[in-house]
């Protein structure tokens, strides 16, 4: 018994030393393979990718082309210069880049006279000729003698569209408030408090903002109206929109009849109270004027300033409840108008409507910018390429006819041609006082022009200052245009 007991212990302990023997043996294979990896693997590793020698140095042998090879002209231009504003691409197949162009020019009542419209940091791009417009500016600016000056604060060339409505509107907005405390602040002012006078003349100021921020406000609401308008008609007939839109606006007159007669306490019929609101409307207008003339006055007193103040906030508020009537009327006289043209009459008018509330409406927008947002105006340039047999005097006057005609107001084809006498027409002395308001550049020689009548096609672009030009033409009225006078130099208009 003590034997086999031996035995089997001895046969234990063979088994322990085995199963140890075989763990180091397993640990030391496994630390050989995975840490002290052998230096030529049985795959072969992933080939890594080393950066490319450097360049030789060039040799004269190097320097020369191949016998076959085509030689190729190094060119400056080849790449386009970085801009802050990106690079605006003539004839460029962007629909983007398209419709951004089409939008600008829209703005300034333009579609085929100028074939860009470009802020003056971006960089214009005319086959394969590249530009910064500010290198274009700059040599503008030394040949007209002005001082080169570099703005450090933000502008609105630097900024997109709509950065610069928003910004346009969160100043309104703020202004608006100001305008409405202000108003609280002299209406509850004690006779003979400190600072009232000031607060007169701030309130005066802010004034002329807030009519014009409403008559902005009104033109918009009257846009979307008529593109709503236009836009049902892709479904169904003009007439048959404008039947059904003249249907919603008589609803709408009948509520706000209801509406404002009773808080009138008018007990008529629905004429009678028509008349009536109307006549009230006027009325409120009519002292409205009288009590922004004498809030006007420098030498307003404070007292009765506030007198004033209080009255004006009452006529405002019974105003505010009140045009909104009259504007319905007055849109169902329209939409009833149209309704008894033809669909193409209808359509017509609706789109020569749409024209003038856009031009009424950045007229207010270009306004209010230069009011409340002097350093950041967008300086923007009409960009024309010059093409085959082109000329100078056409070039402006295609231009003319175009921003006028989004006026309202239609040139006829000879309007620039002398009379029966040889006397230059109003339209003739307005192309030529033109010729100062723009430039030619060379794009090829990268300098501008001095003979403006020798142009030549695709190698030359004509700029035009978008805003000079702009605002020479919004002073000129139809009636103007015959009585314009110049002596070589300056344009001429007729006072008043």
């Amino acid at each position: 018994m003590v034997k086999q007991q031996t035995n089997r212990d001895r046969t234990f302990r063979t088994i322990v030393i085995l199963a140890i023997l075989l763990v180091l043996i397993l640990a030391g294979a496994w630390y050989y393979w995975s840490v002290k990896k052998p230096e030529t693997p049985l795959t072969a590793p992933p080939t890594a990718v080393a950066p490319p020698p450097p360049a030789p140095e060039p040799t004269a042998a190097a320097d020369e082309p191949a016998a076959d090879a085509v030689p190729q002209t190094p060119s400056p231009q080849a790449a386009p210069p970085e801009a802050p504003g990106g690079v605006i691409q003539f004839d460029s197949d962007d629909e983007e880049l398209r419709e951004l162009m089409a939008r600008r020019k829209a703005r300034y009542g333009l579609k085929d006279s100028v074939d860009m419209v470009v802020e003056s940091d971006e960089t214009i791009q005319v086959g394969g000729i590249s530009v910064p417009m500010e290198e274009i500016l700059e040599r503008i600016r030394l040949k007209s003698g002005d001082l080169v000056e570099t703005d450090l604060g933000p502008t609105l060339s630097t900024v997109s569209e709509g950065e610069r409505i928003d910004r346009l509107y969160t100043q309104l907005k703020e202004k608006e408030k100001r305008f409405k405390a202000l108003e609280r602040e002299i209406e509850s002012a004690p006779a003979g408090a400190p600072g009232t006078q000031e607060k007169l003349q701030e309130y005066a100021s802010l004034r002329s903002v807030m009519d014009m921020y409403g008559a902005y406000r009104k033109a918009l609401s009257d846009i979307r109206e008529w593109e709503l308008i236009l836009e049902s008609q892709e479904s169904q007939p003009p007439r048959e929109a404008l039947a059904e839109h003249l249907d919603r606006l008589e609803a709408e007159k009948i509520a706000l009849e209801q509406s404002l007669s009773a808080q009138l306490g008018l007990q008529g019929d629905p004429a009678a109270n028509r008349t009536k609101l109307l006549e009230t409307l006027a009325d409120a207008r009519a002292r409205m004027a009288e009590i922004d003339a004498a809030l006007a006055s420098p030498s307003l007193d404070a007292s009765a300033g506030t007198d004033l103040v209080r009255e004006r906030a009452a006529l405002s508020g019974q105003m505010a409840d009140l045009e909104p009537y009259e504007s319905v009327l007055d849109r169902i006289d329209k939409t009833r108008a149209l309704t008894e043209r033809t669909d193409a009459e209808a359509a017509s008018e609706i789109a020569s409507a749409l024209t003038d509330l856009n031009a009424a409406a950045d007229t207010l927008e270009d306004t209010l910018t230069d009011r409340l947002l002097p350093d950041m105006k967008t300086d923007a340039y009409g960009v024309y390429i010059v093409r085959p047999g082109d000329n100078i005097w056409n070039i402006h006057f295609q231009f003319l006819k175009e921003n006028f005609k989004y006026r309202g107001i239609t040139l006829s084809p000879v309007a620039d041609e002398p009379d029966a006498r040889g006397v230059s027409s109003g339209v003739g002395k307005i192309l030529k006082f033109a010729e100062g308001m723009v430039y030619i550049y060379n794009l090829q020689e990268q300098q501008l022009e001095d003979n403006i009548d020798i142009i030549h096609p695709l190698s030359k672009i004509i700029v035009f200052n978008m805003a000079r030009a702009i605002e020479l033409i919004r002073e000129i009225d139809q009636e103007d245009i015959k009585h314009i006078q110049f002596d070589g130099e300056t344009l001429w208009l007729p006072a008043g």
